[in-house]
């Protein structure tokens, strides 16, 4: 058994200013991340292969909303 991470991220798009709270989650095994896109944005491969969330009307990708708090908990894996 191992643990899981899962942190809420603040996310706004800099173009029109959407705003939303995203999810990644990461385990201990593979280094394997999970993100999880609010209302209005999506996920997608980012050319240099990370995960980008992108903003759904316009396409730019968000930015992390560094005046909000970020929360983190640890969850143990099954």
């Amino acid at each position: 058994m191992g643990l899981a991470l899962k942190t809420q991220v603040r996310v706004k798009c800099p173009s029109c200013g959407k705003t939303g709270t995203a999810t990644i989650a990461s385990g201990e095994r593979n280094g394997v991340r999970i993100p999880s896109a609010p209302d209005g944005f999506y996920v997608r491969l980012a050319p240099d292969n990370s995960m980008q969330i992108a903003c759904v009307e316009c396409g730019t990708p968000a930015r992390e909303d560094n005046s909000s708090l970020v929360t983190a908990a640890t969850y143990p894996l099954q």
